[in-house]
This record gives C-alpha cells, structure tokens and sequence, in this order.
C-alpha cells in the first residue's frame, strides 16, 4: 500500500527572478510549514535519486536539511 501527495505551485509574482529551491523552502517555513514529523524525522528522496522513489527518513537540522536543499537545486535534481 502507499500513500501518494503533490504540491502544484504557480508563482503569482512577474519579476523573472529564479527562485532557487531553498528559498521557496524557506518561504513555507515563514509562513507556518513544518517539515518535521510526529518522530522528529524529516522525510526526503536521497540526491541523485532517479525513479527509484526510495523515501528516507532522518534527524536533520535546519543547516543540513538547507544544505541538501542547495545541492538537489544544483544537481538539477528533479523532485516533483
């Protein structure tokens, strides 16, 4: 059994600026969004994942969370 979600995002603002994965992150979290689960675990996909859709789960602070973040944006690590 698994259980399947999505986010559609359409940015209002025409400004043309790149809105780099972090920052869009770090907009929800402003805004009240949590990212961290009932066990304290942040659930992501590993970089470099490529269909295998292999979830994990795992302690992160902030700064290591941004980090990974930063690298998916780089990589072109696409997690839709």
């Amino acid at each position: 059994m698994s259980i399947s979600a999505s986010i559609n995002i359409h940015l209002g603002e025409r400004s043309r600026a790149n809105l780099s994965l972090p920052d869009l992150f770090q907009n929800f979290v402003n805004e009240g969004w949590d990212y961290v689960n009932s066990n304290g675990e942040v659930t992501i996909l590993p970089l470099g994942d490529v269909d295998d859709f292999d979830w994990t789960s795992a302690t992160l602070n902030s700064d290591t969370l941004f980090d990974i973040l930063k690298k998916a944006g780089t990589k072109g690590d696409n997690w839709s």
